[in-house]
């Protein structure tokens, strides 16, 4: 069964701290701090504590799996600053003799390990993540990495893609091993600066943006094939440096030149819009909040100091993260926390309970915990579409199952099943259908 991609995706057990998971980190590379946001808001709420004076430029970010960490990376003197994200403060900084020109992290699913790419020596630090040191090197001999900037994790977590932007290709790590397995297969040679990577949310697509001409290659990742290009009616593509995505749209940051934001329809690959703004400047990264209320992105700008609120449903800019303490100073990398998953591997069936003057038509279903986003405190089952009519709450310390009785026989229900967390904040619902009785 193949496994879907979810933005912000992280694997948790259960949080004994709270972690607010309606939160958002900005890297403010001017002056090496960190802003913190409140994404239902949108304002900032303060700067994360850093006691170690460690944070020097902020030039990425990565939330830990269990969500308890954000590591920020300081690229001007090779380390990696630790924050507690309970507290806000950094409690640790990671360095190593391995660290040369770190430019990005990756954290494995698991929660185990995090790699971290070396433009400086074309290596690929492994960090295990219980100690917080560096225990290795991925460095291929047969395939050498030239120019590893950005990586990228199949859904699961076994696969990592790594851009080669020197040598125009990708190569494929495996992650249990941490050995190079070889190269993505490009007949058609439409590599050409590979930067920006990104899995597509259905799992099955790697998009590799082209830096150099203004393309996106689209990999098989079951194949490891290269299948076409993204078309560009719209000629929007500029110098492609980053690309998130989520449900049927990615978003393309065109950087320099044009900064503009492509939206790529992932279905047809196909370019369907173009997202422009007068703040938008130098945009390097790009970051997406999902909730059943909607869903944005976020757009840092660092010549302007802003970070501007795309709205999804229309692609166009709908305002920008309030600063009322004036803590934005050059932004340039964010992460947002992640919000709660739906649950998994729901199942519904029509029971009959037959008394001696009635017959009373239970629907019985069951699910699993989600297996990323914050740890659940309960679930919503509700009997429509819109999320009004409830038809009951079960705690998600409990037994993962609900029955709903005195139902019409000869007839199907459907049920949408929310996650809600701490924080009272919901997933987008889990659904399942549940089919009359076939009597004999």
């Amino acid at each position: 069964m193949r496994r879907l991609c979810l933005t912000g995706i992280i694997v948790t057990t259960f949080l004994v701290k709270t972690i607010i998971s309606n939160s958002a980190y900005v890297g403010n590379f001017n002056n090496g701090t960190v802003s913190i946001f409140n994404t239902t808001t949108d304002t900032v709420t303060g700067v994360v504590s850093d006691p170690y004076g460690s944070i020097n430029s902020a030039d990425f970010i990565a939330i830990a799996p269990n969500g308890l960490a954000a590591y920020v990376v300081n690229r001007f003197n090779n380390t990696i600053s630790i924050i507690d994200t309970i507290a806000n403060t950094v409690i640790g900084v990671m360095s190593s003799v391995h660290f040369n020109g770190i430019y990005a992290i990756y954290i494995t699913p698991d929660g185990k390990k995090m790699y971290a790419t070396n433009v400086g020596n074309n290596t690929i630090s492994i960090i295990n993540l219980a100690t917080n040191t560096v225990t290795g090197l991925i460095n291929d001999i047969i395939h050498p990495f030239q120019g590893p900037y950005y990586m990228a994790l199949n859904c699961d977590g076994t696969t990592a893609y790594v851009g080669n932007y020197t040598d125009k290709s990708v190569a494929i790590v495996n992650v249990t091993t941490d050995t190079v397995t070889g190269l993505v297969s490009d007949l058609g040679n439409t590599f050409n600066g590979p930067f920006a990577l990104n899995i597509t949310p259905s799992g099955a697509e790697l998009y590799v943006g082209n830096y150099d001409n203004g393309t996106i290659s689209i990999v098989n990742v079951f194949t490891n094939q290269v299948v076409g290009l993204v078309q560009d009616p719209l000629s929007s593509f500029g110098f492609i440096s980053y690309i998130v995505s989520f449900g049927s749209a990615a978003y393309v940051d065109n950087f320099f030149g044009s900064n503009t934001i492509s939206v790529i329809n992932i279905p047809t690959n196909i370019v369907v819009d173009i997202i422009s703004n007068p703040s938008f400047d130098a945009i390097y990264y790009l970051a997406v909040s999902a909730t059943p209320k909607g869903t944005k992105i976020y757009v840092p700008s660092y010549f302007s100091s802003t970070v501007a609120i795309i709205d999804a449903a229309t692609n166009s800019v709908k305002g920008f993260v309030l600063d009322p303490i004036n803590t934005f100073n050059g932004t340039y990398s964010i992460a947002i926390m992640p919000s709660p998953q739906p649950p998994t591997s729901l199942v519904g069936v029509q029971v009959a309970n037959i008394f001696l003057t009635q017959t009373d038509i239970i629907n019985k279903i069951s699910w699993d915990a989600p297996n990323s986003g914050p740890a659940p405190v309960s679930y919503k089952i509700y009997r429509d579409v819109t999320l009004s009519d409830l038809a009951g709450t079960v705690s998600a310390s409990g037994i993962l199952q609900f029955e709903d009785h005195n139902r019409q026989s000869n007839k199907s229900y459907t049920y949408y099943i929310v996650t809600i967390d701490q924080f009272s904040s919901s997933s987008f619902p889990g659904i399942v259908t549940v089919a009359p009785i076939v009597r004999s």
